[in-house]
């Protein structure tokens, strides 16, 4: 059943992926997978190798883009693990890491605020169609990433975290007042 369920879905007027449209990996899975939008055996097997581009597309995906830090630097999620790499907005432009820097802002001040070293964004511009997506756990009131990007993940599975859903109409622009929320109380 799990190689049924797509990795994303394209849609007359939106797009919805677990954590980053990126065009080129979709692209290479569908062009490779003779157009399939699951995890047929095949990628599953691939896609849990380290280093293969299986592995990237599948990861980048579903958890979306990181990159390393430059020079040796790190900084401790929120568990006190030390990270080499971060989680991006992908969706944005930034000139440092700090600038596309996406996690927990506690850790903000560890993040080197430094040039970046090569372009590790994804092209997503306003003029595309509004893409849905949940995994980063976000918090506080739902708000749109990017004028065209809604997260829909607002941490219900920690204690105040909140179920959100968006009712879309056909609009092009993420409109903050379609976020329908409710309050975990636990």
């Amino acid at each position: 059943m799990v190689q049924k369920l797509p990795l994303w879905l394209e849609l007359d007027g939106l797009r919805v992926v677990h954590a980053c449209w990126d065009r080129s990996s979709i692209e290479q899975i569908s062009r490779d997978y003779r157009g399939q939008t699951g995890l047929p055996e095949s990628l599953l097997v691939e896609s849990s190798r380290r280093g293969t581009w299986q592995f990237k597309a599948v990861e980048t995906l579903l958890k979306g883009k990181e990159v390393p830090l430059p020079d040796g630097a790190y900084f401790h999620d929120k568990d006190g693990t030390r990270r080499n790499e971060i989680r991006v907005r992908w969706w944005t432009g930034g000139r440092t890491y700090r600038d596309i820097y996406m996690g927990p802002p506690s850790a903000t001040a560890e993040i080197p605020d430094e040039a970046i070293v090569q372009d590790h964004m994804v092209e997503y511009g306003p003029e595309e169609k509004p893409v849905f997506l949940g995994h980063y756990w976000m918090e506080g009131e739902p708000a749109p990433l990017a004028p065209n990007i809604a997260c829909l993940d607002y941490s219900v599975a920690k204690p105040g975290g909140r179920l959100v859903a968006y009712r879309w109409n056909g609009e092009k622009v993420i409109n903050p007042s379609s976020y329908v929320s409710q309050i975990k109380m636990c």
